[in-house]
């Protein structure tokens, strides 16, 4: 059956009133949801646009902080380091006696302390070598008052140095046998033998006898003596050649 209600009849106004007192709750929690949801909705938008504006502040802090970065590495480290190596430079050109150094920082002192030493090492280089100039001077000295002839060859039997009576020999003036082999002037593959030897360490200072010819045919009996002399690493780096006798044949 069909359930008929009699609107006259008290039961079917009570539930009349029942179920608009549902409708009623219903359109309660409805707006009830209805709010949470736009409080909610307007929470999660206020997130959002804070979470925007934090990453623009934090965006534009990171420019910044680069700017700063690049301006200080610029000014605290490319331009030292630009000091260092123009410093470098000019010690490389040997000019850093007049070398104006300003700052306070561990580049400028670095430069100092570079400046101190290669000034002290070129004040003993300087020493050095003028030593090494008056030995030489006088050694030529010496040597030249011999009067058996001399040279002193190099590893490549170069003529560093040669005296006036070797130059009286081969006839040709002294400075224009330096430089230059001794097979250029004096031809003899025994002497060249034995030169070759004592830089390969096949040396004994005894005297021996060879025959030499010169470039103008002239030719000789000699009695021939090798010294070496050693540098500060042991090789040899010279040998002193010297005709004790000489017979023209």
């Amino acid at each position: 059956e069909i359930y008929q209600c009699d609107w006259s009849s008290d039961v079917c106004s009570s539930d009349l009133i029942s179920i608009l007192n549902l409708l009623q709750e219903v359109f309660k929690l409805e707006s009830e949801a209805l709010g949470i949801s736009n409080q909610y909705h307007a929470k999660t938008a206020t997130s959002i646009s804070n979470i925007n504006r934090d990453q623009l502040i934090f965006l534009l802090i990171l420019l910044f902080s680069m700017i700063i970065f690049i301006f200080f590495v610029s000014h605290w480290i490319l331009k030292p380091l630009e000091r260092l190596k123009k410093l470098v430079t000019q010690i490389d050109t040997g000019k850093f006696n007049n070398l104006t150094i300003i700052g306070n920082d561990e580049i400028a002192y670095l430069a100092r302390e570079l400046q101190e030493y290669f000034i002290k090492e070129d004040e003993i280089s300087q020493k050095k070598s003028a030593k090494i100039f008056e030995v030489r001077n006088i050694l030529r000295f010496v040597i030249n008052k011999v009067n058996e002839p001399i040279a002193i060859l190099d590893s490549k039997l170069k003529i560093s140095y040669a005296n006036e009576a070797l130059a009286d020999l081969i006839n040709i003036q002294s400075h224009q046998i330096e430089g230059k082999t001794v097979n250029d002037f004096i031809i003899a593959d025994e002497l060249k033998k034995h030169l070759t030897g004592a830089f390969s360490g096949f040396f004994n200072d005894e005297e021996f006898n060879i025959n030499i010819r010169l470039l103008d045919g002239r030719e000789y009996f000699v009695t021939s003596k090798i010294g070496i002399i050693r540098n500060r690493e042991s090789s040899i780096s010279r040998t002193v050649l010297v005709f004790s006798s000489v017979k023209e044949k």
